[in-house]
């Protein structure tokens, strides 16, 4: 299937951020699969101010069963707090995940996210950094949630997000393994990006570079890849804002954010 707009929409915006990120200079060059309508090419060639070439193959996380139904409850209850500038802790950002399918059809909708709301305000001062689970308060059912607080030198953000079903993340990692490494690897490029984008579920950067390192002998195409990146497009329709992360290499994942972030 040819490259879509949107594709090269979030294609262009993840290559002008990771230039702003790493200082290079890259340009879209080209759109192979636009152009050749084959399933065999890649979807961008980019190329810096010193012709080093760049290939891209991007991939969408494919969404869970039930991802539907999931995805109206997420919106219209606690994905109204996405950003919310009363709930973001300056010099931190703060990202808060669902499990899916934590919000069912028997409750009142309207109640939750302002119970999260208070919840979160009333802890937020006492929540470690790192990766902490905690139960809400507030609500006539149980709801947990995995909050990740961590230090940054850019924009204080308070985040939602979700978290994919056990197993999913796996399922979803070796299909996009499968079906776009062969392409990406024969590119005939200097350097290639494998880009995931995040569009309705965000999945935990690190536990997916984590699964992607522990399958790296299944998977000898990899030695072919230069990086792994994410790009998280939940609000790219309604706010314009895109986020990016480098997954893997696991090693330059952790450089890239601690360059990021110094000192954190």
């Amino acid at each position: 299937m040819a490259v879509t707009l949107h594709e090269k929409d979030v294609i262009s915006r993840f290559v002008s951020q990771m230039n702003a990120a790493n200082v290079s200079s890259y340009n879209i060059t080209s759109w192979p699969d636009a152009s050749n309508r084959s399933s065999k090419d890649i979807d961008a060639i980019a190329e810096d101010h010193s012709h080093v070439t760049l290939g891209i193959e991007h991939t969408l996380l494919q969404p869970f069963e039930g991802e539907r139904r999931d995805t109206s409850i997420f919106l219209q209850t606690v994905a109204t707090l996405d950003k919310q500038p009363n709930l973001a802790v300056a010099g931190f950002e703060v990202s808060v995940a669902f499990e899916v399918g934590a919000v069912d059809r028997g409750v009142e909708w309207s109640t939750i996210a302002p119970a999260v709301a208070v919840w979160y305000l009333n802890h937020s001062a006492h929540i470690s950094t790192g990766r902490t689970s905690h139960i809400v308060s507030g609500l006539p059912f149980e709801l947990r949630v995995v909050i990740t607080k961590k230090p940054t030198s850019y924009k204080s953000v308070f985040l939602v997000e979700r978290q994919m079903p056990d197993n999913s993340l796996s399922r979803v990692i070796e299909k996009a393994l499968t079906d776009k490494l062969p392409k990406l690897a024969a590119a005939n490029t200097d350097r290639r990006i494998l880009l995931f984008e995040q569009s309705s579920i965000v999945v935990d950067g690190g536990s997916a570079a984590e699964y992607i390192e522990s399958v790296r002998s299944d998977h000898p195409l990899l030695e072919s890849i230069d990086e792994i990146w994410s790009i998280k497009t939940a609000g790219l329709e309604s706010e314009g804002y895109t986020a990016i992360d480098l997954m893997w290499p696991l090693g330059a994942a952790i450089e890239f954010d601690e360059r990021r972030n110094p000192g954190a």
